[in-house]
């Protein structure tokens, strides 16, 4: 799997609207972005993992969530767990707790607290942080 520049991506582009006749094959062996071996590798990745992980973590951490499954893996409860880890497409560790925030100003609060609360370390994604204002509270 390989990625894209977004210039490669324009070049492509205006390659294939102005000439497509003489382009298309050349986008046909060399433009394609190929992701067909993406969910191979996550598999792959999976298991490497779980080759990885001592049995006793995994008691620890995987198999309290189980309690609340039944046979097929599936949560038997509606709550905000189970559709965020259907969403998600993963299972959430335990030791952890999740809260619906759906208001900006009272999510960013929520995070500012988390990170002032935070006791080994902060783990951030999907936010982006400016230098400004808010982003110096």
């Amino acid at each position: 799997m390989h990625s894209r520049t977004s210039q490669g991506s324009t070049a492509w582009a205006v390659s294939l609207l102005t000439i497509p006749y003489l382009t298309l094959p050349f986008y046909w062996t060399f433009g394609r972005v190929k992701y067909y071996d993406y969910g191979e590798y996550l598999q792959d990745f999976e298991r490497e993992l779980m080759a990885l992980v001592p049995k006793a973590i995994y008691e620890k951490l995987i198999m309290p969530m189980e309690r609340f499954c039944n046979e097929n893996g599936t949560y038997t409860n509606k709550g905000e767990i189970a559709v965020l880890e259907k969403l998600a497409k993963n299972s959430f560790s335990s030791g952890n707790h999740i809260k619906l925030l759906i208001d900006g100003k009272k999510t960013y609060d929520s995070i500012i607290t988390a990170i002032h609360n935070a006791n080994e370390y902060i783990l951030a994604q999907y936010y982006e942080i400016n230098d400004d204002v808010i982003g110096n509270r």
